[in-house]
């Protein structure tokens, strides 16, 4: 049977440095799980399952600075919107 640790236990692991898993990491960044799993797909290391929150937001770091950034408005204009195509 595991032991379900309280957020406040989390944190306190986060803080010593001891090793999370990701569902722990979510928690101790304060991100979602979901995004927490994207960056173990995209390539964060996990030693036995496990990561400190200070590697895993260093990879985050390392990460994003060559990850490209798309913009959702990149090619959108007036002309686009459909409230203002409607009566064409």
């Amino acid at each position: 049977m595991k032991i379900q640790l309280s957020s406040q236990e989390i944190i306190t692991r986060a803080r010593e440095g001891m090793a999370l898993n990701l569902k722990e990491l979510a928690i101790a960044t304060g991100y979602g799980y979901s995004t927490v799993r994207c960056w173990h797909t995209n390539g964060m290391p996990l030693l036995d399952g496990k990561i400190t929150r200070s590697e895993a937001l260093a990879w985050r770091r390392k990460y994003e600075k060559f990850k490209p950034v798309e913009s959702p408005l990149e090619n959108y204009t007036v002309s686009h919107h459909p409230l203002l195509t409607a009566g064409r």
